[in-house]
């Protein structure tokens, strides 16, 4: 006799994948979760960037760009609603990951961890304010003429209402959404697995490798050093307090003089 079973429904190509990635690279120790969480986050910058494509890709036919989207590789200036595409996508690929890592239990996210503690938090906005006056100071002797060339192209041309938008988004959202991934994700995974091993003194390998791969990050060769040395300091300043608000505000402090300095140049321009 032939017992005939009812098989269940295929899952959606998605939630195929998903489960897919779950039965190969769930980890079973400390090592193999960092490994997963790297590769979550390089996954969620890729498919960031698609984002970042697809938003530039509708907005170059709604604003009828000549050229269409292939223009804005040749544009000095590219416009305002390309830089916003680009910073939306990409974050939507970051916290996508720190997200999906989260839910499936890899790297949990800490609660509580964005919480302020009174009016001594603001000492570290101060800390990054003093961290980017050092870099810059770094950076004076070698005459680096290119220093600021991420932050004009993030701006552009744009006045108004969006160079305001564009000054929340480049220093209150990125030290946000890259503190979420950088700090609470990839250095705190990376903390625990090379101590695993190495023990305390495993702590500065872990901030070095965040440090580089938030450097990497960018895109940007020239600046790539002065922010190998924030992505040092915020994780220390994360390690060291064991919450994330204060890595932000560091970041906030450190991108804020930047756009305040590009602000008072269009002021006095």
């Amino acid at each position: 006799m032939v017992v005939v079973t009812r098989l269940p429904p295929a899952p959606r190509p998605v939630a195929q994948l998903l489960a897919f990635w779950t039965m190969v690279f769930l980890p079973s120790t400390q090592r193999a979760r960092g490994f997963v969480v790297l590769l979550t986050g390089v996954v969620g910058f890729l498919i960031g960037e698609v984002v970042a494509l697809l938003g530039d890709t509708v907005a170059a036919s709604v604003t009828h760009l000549p050229g269409g989207v292939n223009a804005l590789t040749s544009l000095a200036t590219p416009p305002w609603w390309s830089s916003v595409c680009g910073l939306v996508g990409l974050w939507v690929g970051m916290l996508g990951a720190v997200v999906w890592v989260n839910r499936r239990g890899i790297m949990p996210w800490v609660t509580g961890t964005l919480r302020p503690r009174g009016f001594g938090d603001l000492r570290y906005l101060a800390m990054g304010i003093v961290a980017q006056w050092l870099v810059d100071a770094a950076y004076r002797p070698w005459h680096v003429a290119q220093l600021n060339n991420p932050v004009h192209k993030i701006f552009g041309n744009a006045t108004g209402a969006t160079f305001v938008v564009l000054c929340l988004l480049t220093a209150v959202g990125a030290p946000v959404v890259e503190e979420c991934l950088f700090r609470a994700t990839v250095f705190r995974v990376l903390a625990q697995s090379v101590t695993e091993r190495w023990g305390r003194s495993g702590i500065a390998v872990a901030a070095t490798a965040s440090a580089v791969l938030f450097g990497l990050a960018h895109g940007e060769l020239v600046q790539l050093p002065g922010l190998i040395g924030l992505g040092i300091v915020l994780a220390a300043v994360y390690y060291r307090t064991e919450r994330l608000l204060p890595s932000v505000l560091v970041h906030v402090g450190f991108n804020g003089v930047a756009v305040l300095s590009l602000a008072l140049q269009r002021w006095h321009g």
